[in-house]
């Protein structure tokens, strides 16, 4: 909170009349306000201290300069193994270079029979058999796709 926010709410606490929980991490806050403080220790068991943090922790100063320092462990940062990087076969490179024209070719299909159904002037024969065409075409081109995006992140 911004400094003007944080002294109405001190000011408001201050003059209020009836009971407060008050969780913050700002002391100087909290030394103002409370007079009571709840003290979680650990395992399910709350301390009601009467005072400020302050007055806590100069009460309790042997306490705190008895707990054991917790040390970090510092942990070798190690780099990954460099992959292989691999590199295209020559197949690969033909594959890919003749998916480029064969992709290409289907969607110019498609587009052909896509204009074709659309057009209003096929029987219905005719229509069933250019949609059934369309869907293989369709399915081929997703085919042609995924291999075509696999072989091109090699």
């Amino acid at each position: 909170m911004d400094i003007y926010t944080l002294n109405v709410l001190e000011d408001y606490i201050s003059q209020f009349t009836g009971c407060v929980i008050l969780v913050s991490h700002d002391r100087y806050f909290m030394d103002k306000l409370v007079d009571h403080i709840f003290v979680f220790e650990g395992d399910g068991k709350i301390k009601d201290f009467p005072g400020n943090y302050t007055d806590y922790r100069i009460k309790h100063k042997t306490v705190f300069k008895q707990l054991p320092i917790i040390k970090e462990e510092k942990k070798e940062i190690t780099q990954p193994e460099k992959e292989k990087i691999r590199k295209l076969t020559f197949k690969e490179k033909i594959e890919l270079e003749e998916l480029d024209k064969n992709i290409a070719t289907l969607e110019n299909q498609k587009q052909m029979l896509e204009n074709e159904l659309s057009s209003g002037k096929l029987q219905n024969n005719v229509l069933i058999e250019k949609s059934n065409l369309l869907g293989k075409i369709i399915d081929e081109i997703e085919l042609k796709t995924f291999r075509w995006i696999e072989l091109s992140e090699i």
